[in-house]
């Protein structure tokens, strides 16, 4: 999967583009696949730095409670990348540091063995190197249950001394793309009083609640006073029109139609998505 960072994923639901953010896709996985249904954490260990992700779920949906991402790491200076990628010497990890019910087991008579043939690095020396590294990851804001995904999620030793020190259930996550096909709107937690509180100032009543799975038309009159008019607290009118075109006009006062749906994310951003007769679409941050 490649990495995008919140604000990278921002910018381009911004410009229209069709995009599930890596943070959606690690909660649908974990609710479809693994059946979390409580909350849980990922944390995400790549080989550089890592990301975590603090989720709550009620009744099957999410929702993003704390995040912090590219956090610079120090596991590296343990024993170089290149090391980590080396097929052989995790193959010989995963028996020193042994998988028993579902937990990694590791026994002190490999302290003073080496971590491969042609180094000096001894067991005791990376699994400390490891245990400092992780002393400054945020451990106490992750959950009872921690998913774990990266480059370095299924490194036997990282999940070794994860779990001594944060003595949780710590579960790697194997992510199915294929769940990018979910609604964002159908799974994730919706800001309800939020989207209920935001109201179009027109003639009738219309919240933001009702155009999450029900997209509305509204005929927008094209003089300068409505266009300067407040369409929600924070967005005039202007702002839904597209472009300068027109759609038809009347008694010489011109008319444009622009269909409107909502949609919210796990982040709990909630989107204003805008689409004129022509297809031409823009996407507008209510929040």
């Amino acid at each position: 999967m490649a990495k995008m960072t919140y604000e990278d994923y921002l910018n381009k639901r911004l410009a229209g583009k069709c995009v599930t953010s890596a943070v959606a896709l690690f909660g649908i996985n974990a609710i479809t696949l693994y059946k979390a249904s409580s909350n849980f954490t990922v944390l995400a260990v790549n080989m550089e730095d890592f990301s975590f992700y603090k989720y709550e779920v009620i009744q099957d949906r999410f929702r993003v409670l704390d995040f912090e991402e590219a956090i610079p790491g120090a596991h590296t200076n343990a024993i170089s990348p290149v090391r980590l990628r080396d097929k052989a010497m995790l193959k010989w990890w995963n028996c020193v540091f042994f998988e028993c019910d579902g937990k990694r087991s590791y026994d002190s008579f490999y302290d003073d063995l080496h971590v491969a043939d042609d180094t000096d690095i001894t067991f005791k020396n990376v699994i400390k190197g490891f245990e400092s590294a992780l002393s400054k990851m945020p451990l106490s804001k992750l959950g009872n249950h921690v998913f774990l995904t990266g480059d370095l999620a299924e490194n036997p030793l990282l999940q070794y001394v994860l779990q001594n020190r944060l003595s949780k259930v710590i579960s790697i996550l194997h992510c199915d793309n294929e769940a990018a096909t979910y609604s964002e709107n159908k799974m994730v937690i919706l800001p309800k009083e939020k989207l209920d509180s935001l109201k179009l100032n027109t003639n009738i009543t219309i919240d933001l609640a009702s155009m999450v799975n029900k997209p509305i038309s509204i005929t927008l009159p094209l003089d300068s006073a409505t266009m300067d008019s407040m369409m929600l607290p924070n967005i005039k009118w202007e702002s839904i029109r597209i472009d300068s075109s027109k759609d038809y006009s009347v008694n010489g006062l011109d008319f444009k139609t622009v269909k409107l749906h909502v949609e919210c994310d796990v982040f709990q951003n909630v989107f204003l998505y805008c689409e004129d007769m022509s297809g031409n679409q823009k996407v507008i941050q209510v929040n």
